[in-house]
């Protein structure tokens, strides 16, 4: 198994961001999570599935999903009901979660990413064993507004020497 650190989650992240959106997130946290993620407004959900197994659950306010669709498409932020924001929602769970899985799924392990779904309800959640490990990394948009990105793994993921104690938050990194 790969071992990710806390800083190769935060760049493959802000990654996106920056080649997408031409935007730089601020990270808060990346913490082990114990709840689900509970959807705030709009939630694109990809699953991974082979030797390893899991999914990436990237979701924000509906407010911020448009203004990241209107970035995607250069355009001003679009109508929150509008179908290209669910696309373009579903487009960067995609890219996250192919960046997540480059960093877990190295060397010969095989893994498979489905379509992206994306949901529209608020205090909807993804249920998972609790077995499962659960990682949730909280961002900031330039703007202030707030998106979350949750890995969930069958297998427990390698954190190197950051990895720490249930509960704890591994990096606050600055606001």
């Amino acid at each position: 198994m790969a071992t990710v650190t806390a800083p190769d989650l935060y760049r493959a992240v802000s990654g996106i961001f920056q080649s997408m959106l031409g935007v730089q997130p601020h990270l808060h946290a990346l913490a082990r999570a114990h709840a689900p993620l509970v959807n705030q407004g709009i939630a694109a959900i990809v699953g991974y599935g082979g030797e390893r197994e899991g999914s990436v659950i990237f979701s924000c306010t509906t407010d911020l999903a448009a203004k990241l669709a209107g970035l995607m498409l250069m355009e001003e932020p679009l109508p929150q009901e509008d179908d290209a924001v669910d696309d373009a929602m579903g487009e960067i769970g995609n890219m996250i979660a192919g960046s997540i899985k480059s960093l877990v799924c190295v060397g010969k392990t095989e893994a498979q990413l489905t379509l992206p779904v994306v949901v529209r309800q608020g205090g909807y959640h993804l249920p998972h064993p609790s077995s499962y490990d659960r990682w949730r990394l909280t961002c900031t948009h330039a703007d202030g507004l707030p998106f979350y990105v949750e890995m969930v793994s069958r297998e427990p993921l390698a954190w190197g020497d950051e990895r720490p104690a249930a509960g704890a938050t591994i990096f606050p990194l600055g606001r």
